[in-house]
């Protein structure tokens, strides 16, 4: 009969040391881990998921980082809307050349810069004067070892300051006996920001120093005398100066108008033309034209081809499959349905045809010479269909010769025959691209007739109207041609405008981004949200079902502590009948 005792083995479950099999022989641990991995199968499916959504909540942000560089580069080329916007619009980036009458480099003379939106056009300029600063030197030099020796003195001979003070400018300086070179310097200058002279010490020779005084803006305005200052106490009674500099302003002929300056640079005779004077050259014309910056958009409109690329090899990366037709590995947006719409609202954006150009303009990338083409792939990249190529000959002969027609190509375009209305906003909604504008401020309505050749159609909408302290705000209505156009009348009178617009691929594509893009609601932000939240739950889920297995792996161990208990039980009894056994077989 069997009398003997299995001791099992010693495990670790659920953070308790456990013997198991002590007395059953089972491998107990082996026993409750299968079962408890099987519990385990939903929360590593649900972790799975939350793997999943991680992977696709990192490229979504990826993709939109890439959307956001495509919009910025797009709204760059758009004419974005609003007033005072040159310098958000790459087209109205200026540039300059300078030529002279006579053959004479400007660039010793003057140089000229634009700023953006400056009309184009061409400008006489004539360097007549320069303006100056005023400089006074004392006579003479102080024979001392260094700045640090006095030379104000109670009793002053020769080249020295008397004790008192002087008033210059509106300042007055202490001039005390004992003072050095270098503390009156120090104290002129401490004032400087009210007398605008500035004071500086010159080392002649070894053992002389000059002492000169400087205006610290240039012209008349700031001309100055020591002179004259008002000397009490004899600060000046052996001290003489000479005019090294005479104060003097800034003259220019500008188009056969005579100016004046204060200052070098003259940024008010022309609007947006900067004019910074060098040298003075009377009698020689330079003729400084304004002109599009052509390096600025070309650069601009390559940096949009670069970005549009870019989102294209993301795109294609996101969409690769296996040889058996399954998603690789990577492509965790294969079927993200924010993903591929954006996708293609860029690509369709971008084969737009601009409407509202002239007949025989431009009217699509293509015909500038930007066009989409196919990259096989290589070892970095996989195969993308559809990128940008910029023929880049065709581009530049494009922008030169029919600027406004390139420029048309991608902006929004609003062109009234009144500059009193301008367009505030726009959305891709906007189907209306020749018609008039009617207001009757008495009657508190305006209304938009449709043309075509600057003939009505018969076809007219009211528009939205209400008056501003300034103007009055135009908005068309939705459901109607006008949606999304909002303008703004200067002035509250009646009106009758003419308004031609087209809407090029850069506004249009910027617009379409913007469904995706903007913060919160955007198609990105509510798919990454949905996501998110969709882990939060996951995740819950997942601590749920961890406690249930956990109260599952305690119930499993104290059903087999049973069982060990209750074959220790039958092993009691069966030895007591052994040994009775022994017993009756003994006697």
């Amino acid at each position: 009969m069997v009398t003997s005792i299995n001791l099992g083995g010693f495990f670790n479950s659920g953070g308790r040391t456990v013997l198991g099999g002590g007395v059953s022989g089972l491998d107990t641990e082996t026993l409750v881990n299968a079962l408890v991995e099987a519990k385990k199968i939903p929360a590593t499916r649900l972790q799975d998921k939350v793997d999943l959504n991680s992977d696709k909540i990192s490229a979504l942000n990826e993709f939109k980082q890439l959307l956001k560089s495509l919009q910025t580069a797009t709204d760059f080329l758009r004419n974005p809307p609003g007033v005072q916007n040159a310098a958000s619009n790459a087209f109205k980036y200026r540039g300059t050349t300078i030529s002279s009458n006579d053959g004479t480099v400007a660039a010793s003379h003057l140089t000229v810069t634009a700023d953006p939106g400056t009309p184009l056009g061409s400008y006489n300029i004539e360097v007549l004067q320069v303006a100056q600063a005023k400089q006074q030197n004392v006579n003479g030099t102080f024979a001392i070892a260094d700045a640090n020796q006095q030379v104000v003195f109670a009793a002053p001979v020769g080249n020295q300051f008397g004790d008192g003070t002087l008033t210059i400018n509106g300042a007055t300086i202490d001039f005390n006996d004992g003072d050095t070179l270098a503390d009156i310097a120090y104290k002129f200058n401490a004032v400087t920001g009210t007398t605008n002279i500035q004071a500086n010490i010159i080392q002649v020779a070894s053992g002389q120093y000059g002492l000169s005084f400087k205006s610290t803006k240039t012209g008349l305005a700031y001309d100055f005398d020591m002179a004259a200052a008002v000397d009490v106490g004899g600060v000046l009674a052996n001290i003489t100066f000479t005019d090294t500099q005479i104060a003097q302003d800034a003259s220019i002929n500008l188009d056969g108008v005579n100016l004046t300056r204060s200052t070098n640079t003259i940024s008010d005779a022309v609007t947006g033309l900067n004019i910074n004077l060098l040298t003075a050259k009377p009698a020689t014309i330079f003729t400084t034209t304004v002109i599009s910056d052509v390096e600025t958009i070309q650069t601009s409109i390559e940096n949009f081809v670069t970005t549009y690329n870019n989102l294209r090899v993301f795109a294609a990366e996101q969409t690769q499959r296996n040889g058996d037709g399954s998603p690789a590995e990577d492509s965790v947006l294969l079927n993200n349905s924010a993903f591929k719409s954006a996708v293609s609202s860029a690509a369709t954006a971008i084969l737009r045809s601009v409407p509202g150009v002239a007949s025989g303009d431009f009217q699509s990338l293509a015909e500038i010479g930007i066009t989409l083409t196919d990259f096989e792939g290589d070892s970095e990249t996989p195969e993308v269909k559809n990128i940008m190529t910029i023929d880049a000959s065709k581009l530049q002969s494009a922008i030169a010769n029919n600027f406004d027609q390139v420029r048309r190509v991608f902006e929004f375009d609003f062109r009234p025959a009144s500059s009193n209305l301008q367009v505030i906003s726009r959305t891709n909604a906007l189907s209306a691209y020749e018609f008039r504008v009617e207001v009757d401020s008495v009657g508190d309505t305006a209304t938009a007739y449709l043309q075509v050749g600057g003939v009505d159609t018969g076809v007219f909408y009211a528009l939205d109207y209400a008056e501003t302290t300034t103007g009055i705000s135009l908005k068309g209505q939705a459901g109607t041609p006008f949606e999304g156009l909002v303008m703004f009348q200067n002035g509250i009178n009646d009106s009758d405008t003419h308004v031609d617009i087209s809407h090029g691929v850069g506004d249009y594509l910027y617009n379409s981004l913007t469904t995706f893009l903007t913060s919160q609601t955007g198609q990105l932000d509510v798919e990454i949200k949905a996501l998110s939240d969709n882990n939060t739950d996951y995740e819950e889920q997942i601590v749920k079902i961890n406690e249930q297995v956990e109260r599952f792996r305690q119930q499993q161990l104290e059903k087999f502590a049973a069982l060990e208990r209750a074959i220790a039980s039958i092993n009691t009894l069966l030895q007591s009948l052994d040994a009775q056994q022994r017993a009756r077989e003994q006697g």
